[in-house]
């Protein structure tokens, strides 16, 4: 009898131990048991690879972190909703340097099967296109030049145009009345094309000091005594990052006090010396509140200079190729082409027949070290 009632004693505890086992695997699955079988969903949307290198290290890090952030931003949202693909990005770091640029190219052509790709800034872009042309790959560059795409097949531009920019630049020189301008520029394609826009529209006259130098270089002095000496009303800075800073901190270090200008360059790097606070430039509009919100709830930042218009670019070609297939480049171009009234991260987008996409210039003014848009 007293081993029965042990048994029976045992029987009622494995009992309730395997009751509470399955009220609690109920209770971590909602209470309706789909948990266990979603999970075991797999997606089976065919995957559509874009290719990315951008300087994720180096003096342009800055902004090519932000450029990943929000391109990282776009899959995300592209991935969550019903599309025919699934859209995986592969991020390489070039540093901004062309070469390291080729080099993740050909990697991602070889290794990761790209299907399209998405440059930063015209040097890279320049550095690419041909291979991208040779083998079909759809390419948008968030870069100036035009260059680039001159009669490409398959490459597109997704930056605001030198011609609006220098348009802007002209209006506010005409309204603070300045006369003469130094000019210095870093010797890369996209910066040239601004800068030979600007002669173009403004004349030589209005720039008696015009300066290239090389990216590697870090003294300009001897230029600024020259331009002093030529009597200028302002300095035009259009540096890349790793010389704007510099070469601004050398103006004031000379003791000269005249306004300070540049096409986008503002935007490049920080300013820890405060030398361009309140001094005004040109570049790309503002991006969509919307946009910002969501950049910087997910990433804890606000959009960088060309932030916005990678977002841009990513969704634009999920656009195309939602439309042409994976397969097929040359319908996607044709799909890219058709694209007008586009809402994105810089408002209505219109891809023109040159292969660019419009968006508009505005003049920004630097505060407490960050670019404000004037109304």
């Amino acid at each position: 009898m007293r081993e029965e009632t042990i048994m029976k004693k045992q029987s009622i505890i494995v009992f309730s131990c395997i009751l509470i086992a399955v009220l609690l695997l109920a209770g971590c699955n909602g209470g309706d048991g789909n948990t266990v079988r979603e999970a075991k969903k797999v997606d089976k949307r065919p995957i559509i690879t874009i290719g990315v290198p951008a300087p994720l290290t180096g003096d342009a890090a800055m902004m090519g972190t932000g450029f990943r952030d929000a391109i990282e931003l776009a899959a995300e949202q592209a991935n969550a909703k019903n599309t025919k693909y699934r859209y995986k990005v592969v991020f390489e770091d070039d540093q901004l340097d062309n070469a390291k640029t080729v080099s993740a190219f050909q990697k991602m052509l070889t290794a990761d099967k790209i299907n399209a790709v998405i440059t930063f800034s015209s040097g890279s872009s320049h550095a690419v296109v041909p291979i991208a042309e040779e083998n079909k790959i759809p390419l948008i560059a968030i870069a100036s030049d035009p260059e680039i795409v001159n009669g490409k097949k398959y490459a597109f531009l997704h930056w605001v145009t030198p011609e609006a920019e220098a348009k802007i630049f002209a209006e506010t020189v005409k309204k603070y009345g300045y006369k003469k301008i130094a000019i210095f520029s870093t010797n890369q394609q996209g910066v040239l094309a601004m800068h030979d826009e600007l002669v173009n529209l403004l004349g030589d006259t209005m720039f008696p000091v015009d300066e290239v130098f090389d990216p590697d270089v870090k003294d300009f002095r001897t230029a600024i005594l020259k331009a002093e000496k030529a009597k200028v009303d302002a300095y035009m800075l259009n540096f890349l990052p790793g010389q704007l800073i510099i070469a601004a901190k050398q103006v004031r270090e000379l003791g000269v006090d005249k306004p300070l200008t540049a096409i986008e360059a503002f935007e490049y790097e920080e300013d820890p010396y405060g030398v361009l606070e309140g001094q005004w430039f040109v570049t790309g509009d503002e991006p969509a509140n919307d946009f910002a919100q969501a950049l910087q709830a997910e990433y804890n930042h606000a959009p960088t200079i060309g932030a916005a218009n990678g977002y841009d670019a990513f969704n634009l070609l999920v656009a195309a190729f939602e439309k042409a297939g994976k397969n097929n480049p040359d319908g996607v171009v044709a799909e890219l082409l058709k694209l007008q009234n586009f809402d994105g991260a810089l408002g209505e987008l219109a891809v023109d027949a040159d292969h660019r996409v419009q968006s508009n210039a505005v003049v920004k003014v630097m505060r407490n070290k960050k670019p404000v848009k004037v109304e």
